[in-house]
Formats: structure tokens, C-alpha cells, sequence
């Protein structure tokens, strides 16, 4: 989805399962860990230690930030959670870049 928006990403060596390789997905310079599933009538559950692991892990190992991508049962959308300190920054470079 990622490369064929012409952004770099790859998936992770054993999803995650390795020390050295930690996450499931790098998308640009962002760590990242998938959810599939996960609801219940209707309501995804977003558990903070996810967002938590995956933001400390990025950290560790020095990616801009990690970032949970999360698909709900019975759709085919992936959505995003990532600090929002993080998405004002993404905005703000978008801003500056087309003002120029």
C-alpha cells in the first residue's frame, strides 16, 4: 500500500520477533506495528500499551516515530495512530513546502 504510493516501506523479519528488528512494517522513517481485527460490534479496541511498545521500540532503535496501523474487521481502510506532536510536524513541512 505504502509503494504504491511511492513512499519507501518494508515488512519486518519475522514480524517483530527479532530484537534487531523490531515492529512489523518500516514506512518511511516511521516504526511501525499492524493490527487486523480487534472488534467488536462494530468498535475497534486500541489497547495504549500497542502504542506504547511500538513508540518505545522506534525510539530505541531511532526512527522518527512508531506508529500503529490498524485495519478493523470487515473493511479493507488502514488507518493510522501515530503522537499527534508527530502529525502537526508532518502537516507543518507539507505547509512549508507548498508555500515556497
Amino acid at each position: 500500500m505504502a509503494k504504491e504510493a511511492g513512499v519507501t516501506a518494508r515488512k519486518q523479519p519475522l514480524s517483530g520477533q527479532l530484537a534487531d528488528f523490531p515492529g512489523d512494517v518500516v514506512v518511511a522513517e516511521f516504526l511501525g506495528e499492524c493490527k487486523a481485527g480487534y472488534t467488536t460490534n462494530k468498535t475497534f479496541h486500541l489497547n495504549y500499551e500497542w502504542l506504547h511498545k511500538i513508540s518505545k521500540q522506534a525510539k530505541e532503535q531511532g526512527y522518527k516515530a512508531g506508529m500503529l496501523l490498524f485495519r478493523p474487521d470487515g473493511t479493507t481502510e488502514v488507518f493510522a495512530a501515530l503522537p499527534y506532536s508527530i502529525l502537526l510536524e508532518l502537516l507543518h513541512d507539507r505547509n512549508t513546502t507548498t508555500e515556497t
